[in-house]
């Protein structure tokens, strides 16, 4: 997961922003990893469904106590937002409460569940995260190339659901070889006379 974590941040560049948005941070270990790995990101949202949620907020509060802001406390909030300082800041949300979010995020993560909710879900999450999404923020979405389209659907259309953005697309197996990690980096689309300007240079007309 070290060396996964590693090749996402790379590719993400995460050394250049300050917020992360998590969707399904099962329990919480990618948000440790990155507040460990990446002092320059402050503030977090993780949004999951409440048993996920209980557990990743019990095992972040070990490590950041009171600077995590549980359900509990977030649930009595009209609008959810972060502090304007730069310690560290967890929010732990339900996904009802995505539409009192008044934040703006660099990046928006996803790992693996996606593929196996309903796609009109996926159209919901995908809708709120642009929403939240800063102007030269990127999404990272993964997912494992042992799927089973008779569970899930296929992650080729992840990006599909993130029209504004353009994305990459890369393969790496994970160290025992069991499957392979399919990773989609996705940076917003320049806007049109920028890209009219990158046609021209590219067919040299």
């Amino acid at each position: 997961m070290l060396a996964q974590h590693d090749q996402i941040a790379h590719a993400a560049k995460y050394k250049a922003a300050k917020s992360l948005f998590e969707i399904g941070g099962g329990f919480g270990v990618n948000v440790h990893l990155v507040l460990e790995n990446y002092p320059n990101i402050r503030k977090v949202l993780y949004l999951d469904v409440p048993p996920n949620l209980y557990i990743g907020t019990q095992y972040l509060k070990v490590f950041y106590g009171d600077r995590l802001r549980d359900y509990r406390e977030a649930r009595s909030l009209s609008t959810i937002q972060f502090s304007n300082d730069k310690e560290i800041e967890i929010i732990a949300i339900a996904p009802w409460q995505l539409s009192q979010v008044s934040a703006q995020f660099d990046i928006f993560h996803n790992a693996h569940s996606f593929v196996e909710m309903p796609q009109e879900t996926v159209q919901f999450y995908a809708g709120q995260a642009m929403r939240l999404l800063a102007k030269a923020g990127t999404v990272t979405l993964l997912s494992y190339d042992c799927f089973d389209l008779n569970t899930t659907f296929h992650p080729d259309l992840l990006p599909t659901f993130f029209p504004d953005m353009i994305f990459e697309k890369g393969l790496s197996p994970v160290l025992d070889g069991r499957y392979g990690i399919i990773s989609y980096y996705g940076h917003r689309k320049p806007p049109v006379p920028v890209m009219r300007r990158l046609v021209k240079a590219v067919l040299g007309s």
